[in-house]
Protein backbone atom coordinates (compact mmCIF):
# COMPACT_ATOMS: atom_id res chain seq x y z
CA UNK A 1 0.00 0.00 0.00
CA UNK A 2 1.05 3.58 -0.39
CA UNK A 3 -0.01 7.18 0.03
CA UNK A 4 1.34 10.40 -1.41
CA UNK A 5 0.55 13.86 -0.04
CA UNK A 6 0.99 16.77 -2.43
CA UNK A 7 1.25 20.48 -1.72
CA UNK A 8 -0.24 22.63 -4.46
CA UNK A 9 0.80 26.13 -5.49
CA UNK A 10 -1.79 27.40 -7.99
CA UNK A 11 -1.22 30.06 -10.63
CA UNK A 12 -4.62 30.18 -12.38
CA UNK A 13 -8.00 28.63 -11.78
CA UNK A 14 -11.56 28.85 -13.04
CA UNK A 15 -14.87 27.09 -12.52
CA UNK A 16 -18.37 27.41 -13.97
CA UNK A 17 -21.66 25.94 -12.82
CA UNK A 18 -24.71 26.84 -14.90
CA UNK A 19 -28.31 25.65 -14.84
CA UNK A 20 -30.59 27.03 -17.55
CA UNK A 21 -34.35 26.57 -17.32
CA UNK A 22 -35.28 27.61 -20.89
CA UNK A 23 -33.45 29.16 -23.80
CA UNK A 24 -34.11 30.32 -27.34
CA UNK A 25 -31.97 31.42 -30.25
CA UNK A 26 -34.34 33.52 -32.38
CA UNK A 27 -31.67 34.33 -34.99
CA UNK A 28 -27.96 33.85 -35.58
CA UNK A 29 -26.93 36.79 -33.40
CA UNK A 30 -29.27 36.60 -30.37
CA UNK A 31 -29.46 34.42 -27.27
CA UNK A 32 -32.24 34.49 -24.66
CA UNK A 33 -32.29 32.39 -21.47
CA UNK A 34 -34.77 32.34 -18.59
CA UNK A 35 -34.52 30.91 -15.07
CA UNK A 36 -30.73 30.93 -15.15
CA UNK A 37 -28.68 29.96 -12.10
CA UNK A 38 -25.05 30.82 -12.75
CA UNK A 39 -22.09 30.54 -10.41
CA UNK A 40 -18.58 31.09 -11.74
CA UNK A 41 -15.27 32.24 -10.47
CA UNK A 42 -11.74 32.80 -11.69
CA UNK A 43 -8.29 33.69 -10.50
CA UNK A 44 -6.07 34.41 -13.47
CA UNK A 45 -3.68 36.86 -15.06
CA UNK A 46 -6.42 38.99 -16.65
CA UNK A 47 -7.59 39.89 -13.16
CA UNK A 48 -4.22 41.31 -12.04
CA UNK A 49 -0.63 40.25 -11.42
CA UNK A 50 1.54 38.40 -13.89
CA UNK A 51 1.00 35.07 -15.59
CA UNK A 52 3.03 33.22 -12.94
CA UNK A 53 1.67 35.03 -9.88
CA UNK A 54 0.64 32.66 -7.09
CA UNK A 55 -3.13 32.93 -6.64
CA UNK A 56 -3.91 29.91 -4.50
CA UNK A 57 -2.75 27.05 -2.33
CA UNK A 58 -4.03 23.58 -1.63
CA UNK A 59 -3.28 19.96 -1.12
CA UNK A 60 -4.12 16.55 -2.51
CA UNK A 61 -3.51 12.89 -1.83
CA UNK A 62 -3.10 9.70 -3.85
CA UNK A 63 -3.91 6.39 -2.13
CA UNK A 64 -3.31 2.91 -3.45
CA UNK A 65 -2.88 -0.76 -2.69
CA UNK A 66 -1.21 -3.53 -4.77
CA UNK A 67 -1.50 -7.30 -4.46
CA UNK A 68 1.38 -9.33 -6.00
CA UNK A 69 0.74 -13.04 -6.63
CA UNK A 70 3.75 -15.41 -6.49
CA UNK A 71 6.38 -12.68 -6.10
CA UNK A 72 9.91 -13.97 -6.80
CA UNK A 73 12.43 -11.90 -4.76
CA UNK A 74 15.39 -13.40 -6.67
CA UNK A 75 14.13 -11.85 -9.92
CA UNK A 76 14.73 -8.36 -8.48
CA UNK A 77 18.47 -8.87 -7.92
CA UNK A 78 21.13 -7.47 -10.25
CA UNK A 79 22.57 -9.82 -12.85
CA UNK A 80 21.66 -11.76 -15.97
CA UNK A 81 20.29 -14.71 -14.01
CA UNK A 82 17.67 -12.46 -12.36
CA UNK A 83 16.64 -11.10 -15.77
CA UNK A 84 15.70 -14.64 -16.86
CA UNK A 85 13.18 -15.11 -14.04
CA UNK A 86 9.55 -14.07 -13.74
CA UNK A 87 9.21 -11.37 -11.08
CA UNK A 88 5.62 -12.40 -10.33
CA UNK A 89 2.70 -14.21 -11.91
CA UNK A 90 0.33 -11.23 -11.76
CA UNK A 91 -0.37 -8.12 -9.73
CA UNK A 92 -3.51 -6.11 -9.18
CA UNK A 93 -3.65 -2.52 -7.96
CA UNK A 94 -6.42 -0.15 -6.92
CA UNK A 95 -5.88 3.57 -6.34
CA UNK A 96 -7.58 6.88 -5.71
CA UNK A 97 -5.88 9.76 -7.53
CA UNK A 98 -5.92 13.51 -6.83
CA UNK A 99 -8.27 13.70 -3.86
CA UNK A 100 -7.73 17.36 -3.01
CA UNK A 101 -8.76 20.97 -2.74
CA UNK A 102 -7.34 24.34 -3.86
CA UNK A 103 -8.27 27.69 -2.29
CA UNK A 104 -7.87 30.80 -4.48
CA UNK A 105 -7.62 34.02 -2.48
CA UNK A 106 -5.45 36.33 -4.62
CA UNK A 107 -6.69 38.09 -7.81
CA UNK A 108 -9.88 36.04 -7.46
CA UNK A 109 -13.47 36.93 -8.31
CA UNK A 110 -16.69 34.98 -7.88
CA UNK A 111 -19.97 35.87 -9.62
CA UNK A 112 -23.56 34.69 -9.20
CA UNK A 113 -26.96 34.95 -10.87
CA UNK A 114 -29.96 33.34 -9.15
CA UNK A 115 -33.08 32.60 -11.22
CA UNK A 116 -32.24 35.45 -13.58
CA UNK A 117 -32.70 36.18 -17.26
CA UNK A 118 -30.04 36.46 -19.93
CA UNK A 119 -30.68 38.50 -23.08
CA UNK A 120 -27.84 39.17 -25.48
CA UNK A 121 -28.42 40.66 -28.91
CA UNK A 122 -25.50 40.82 -31.34
CA UNK A 123 -23.65 38.13 -29.39
CA UNK A 124 -21.93 37.13 -32.63
CA UNK A 125 -20.02 40.45 -32.75
CA UNK A 126 -18.85 40.44 -29.12
CA UNK A 127 -15.11 40.89 -28.67
CA UNK A 128 -13.17 40.06 -25.53
CA UNK A 129 -9.63 41.16 -24.74
CA UNK A 130 -9.46 39.43 -21.37
CA UNK A 131 -11.37 37.81 -18.55
CA UNK A 132 -12.43 41.21 -17.18
CA UNK A 133 -14.25 41.92 -20.47
CA UNK A 134 -16.16 38.65 -20.14
CA UNK A 135 -17.18 39.63 -16.60
CA UNK A 136 -18.42 43.05 -17.74
CA UNK A 137 -20.35 41.63 -20.71
CA UNK A 138 -22.04 38.93 -18.60
CA UNK A 139 -23.02 41.54 -15.98
CA UNK A 140 -24.42 43.87 -18.64
CA UNK A 141 -26.53 41.17 -20.35
CA UNK A 142 -27.61 39.05 -17.41
CA UNK A 143 -27.20 40.95 -14.18
CA UNK A 144 -24.52 38.69 -12.66
CA UNK A 145 -23.08 40.29 -9.56
CA UNK A 146 -19.74 40.00 -7.82
CA UNK A 147 -20.34 37.78 -4.80
CA UNK A 148 -16.84 37.26 -3.45
CA UNK A 149 -13.10 37.73 -3.83
CA UNK A 150 -12.10 34.11 -3.13
CA UNK A 151 -13.27 30.58 -3.93
CA UNK A 152 -12.22 26.97 -3.57
CA UNK A 153 -12.38 24.06 -5.97
CA UNK A 154 -12.00 20.31 -5.64
CA UNK A 155 -9.36 18.54 -7.69
CA UNK A 156 -10.53 16.31 -10.58
CA UNK A 157 -10.29 13.04 -8.64
CA UNK A 158 -10.27 9.59 -10.23
CA UNK A 159 -10.30 5.93 -9.31
CA UNK A 160 -7.95 3.51 -11.02
CA UNK A 161 -7.64 -0.25 -11.42
CA UNK A 162 -4.47 -1.84 -12.85
CA UNK A 163 -3.56 -5.43 -13.62
CA UNK A 164 -0.20 -6.79 -14.87
CA UNK A 165 0.28 -10.38 -15.99
CA UNK A 166 3.75 -11.85 -16.60
CA UNK A 167 3.66 -13.88 -19.81
CA UNK A 168 7.35 -14.80 -19.55
CA UNK A 169 10.44 -13.03 -18.15
CA UNK A 170 10.58 -9.43 -19.44
CA UNK A 171 7.14 -9.80 -21.14
CA UNK A 172 4.13 -8.35 -19.36
CA UNK A 173 0.54 -7.59 -20.36
CA UNK A 174 -1.11 -4.64 -18.62
CA UNK A 175 -4.73 -3.54 -18.33
CA UNK A 176 -5.42 -0.16 -16.72
CA UNK A 177 -8.74 1.60 -16.21
CA UNK A 178 -9.26 5.12 -14.90
CA UNK A 179 -12.67 6.54 -14.00
CA UNK A 180 -13.27 10.08 -12.80
CA UNK A 181 -15.04 10.55 -9.49
CA UNK A 182 -17.59 13.36 -9.84
CA UNK A 183 -18.18 15.66 -6.86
Amino acid sequence: WGATLNGIVAFDGMYLHADVGEYSIPDSNSLYMNHVNLDYGHAMSGSGGGALAIRGYGGSADLGVVYIHKRNPGAYECGKDADRRKRYQYKIGVSLIDLGYVYFGHDASQFMLNDGNFQWNYIDTAKFTGIDDIDRQLAAHSGTTLSGDHFGILMPAAGSLQMDYCVKPRWYVNLSMVQRIPF
